[in-house]
């Protein structure tokens, strides 16, 4: 089973890109955009764009455009999570539910902050 598999996508049914070529989210071969302006500004209007990146960094897929956010930028992204994770953990061990709420916002922070500007 994949890990895609097991993550709800229900979601999708509302995402803009589905009245966009898919090929416009995606880099060709030769490593160039179709027109990363498009992508990015469809992802910007998208009801579920949140939904899009989060489900784009939990199954680590580093290709093309989700929520907003190419693929190196999410790659950023998660190496920063994971940092924030570990050093959650260390301070707030004993209260796991406290641990998931801050990095949920401090997630949406990250990307708003670093990533959205």
């Amino acid at each position: 089973m994949r890990i895609s598999d097991s993550v709800d996508t229900t979601w999708m049914v509302q995402s803009k890109c589905k009245e966009v070529r898919i090929d416009y989210f995606f880099e060709d071969e030769n490593g160039e955009w179709k027109d990363y302006n498009l992508a990015k500004s469809t992802c910007e209007t998208c009801p579920v764009r949140a939904q899009c990146l989060d489900y784009a960094v939990f199954i680590r897929d580093d290709q093309g455009m989700w929520g907003g956010v190419a693929g190196e930028n999410r790659r950023k992204l998660r190496y920063k999570l994971n940092k924030t994770f570990d050093s959650y953990i260390k301070t707030y061990e004993e209260d796991i539910d406290f641990v998931a709420w801050q990095i949920k916002r401090s997630s949406a922070d990250t990307v708003k902050n670093t990533f959205l500007q």
